[in-house]
């Protein structure tokens, strides 16, 4: 099937220049090897990963390392010269990858991150619009992914609202994008 790109305006809804994408992992191993294969697939830097807290940020850090060079972290508990010189690195290029938790959902813009991955769902609309956010400024396109497992369907529900209008929207493009492929008169 062709994309089919979608614009819906809303005041509590994300920028309509990031293209978003769900993807269900079925559990924290199942997020691990989706991350690899997004790497292989998807992967336009800079891109900023989210996680909920520092053990997962540093275990995740831990685990990748070693696959992308050019990666780094940020988090509340590093001292304020070792958060400004990941951030200093994330903005000149250095690093391709950063890592990080909320500190970074809101406050700090970067220009040019073309890729924003919830590796964790957010807990509620506001911080999943505030964390994916950080893609698709001034105009630009963006990407905007997170990773779902069993665990987080509560979570969905409270996004449910938000994205329910672009859902139904998405319905009705599909119908007609069916409908053009039975009835080739359908346009004429």
């Amino acid at each position: 099937m062709d994309a089919i790109k979608v614009e819906i305006g809303s005041v509590k809804a994300p920028a309509r220049t990031i293209y978003q994408k769900f993807t269900y992992c079925t559990n924290e191993d199942g997020k691990l090897i989706a991350l690899r294969n997004f790497f292989k697939d998807n992967f336009e830097p800079p891109m900023i990963i989210f996680v909920e807290g520092i053990n997962k940020l540093l275990s995740l850090y831990d685990e990748i390392k070693f696959d992308f060079p050019k990666i780094s972290y940020l988090h509340s508990k590093m001292t304020k010269n070792e958060r400004e010189e990941s951030i200093k690195k994330f903005r000149c290029g250095e690093t391709w990858i950063l890592i990080c938790t909320d500190l970074l959902s809101r406050g700090i813009d970067f220009k040019n991150v073309k890729t924003v991955l919830n590796y964790d769902c957010p807990y509620n609309p506001i911080n999943y619009i505030h964390k994916i956010g950080r893609t698709g400024r001034a105009g630009k396109i963006g990407k905007a992914y997170t990773f779902i497992i069993d665990e987080d369907i509560g979570k969905l529900r409270s996004l449910s609202k938000m994205l329910s209008e672009i859902v139904i929207f998405l319905k009705f493009i599909y119908y007609l994008y069916l409908k053009c492929l039975y009835d080739s008169n359908y346009f004429y």
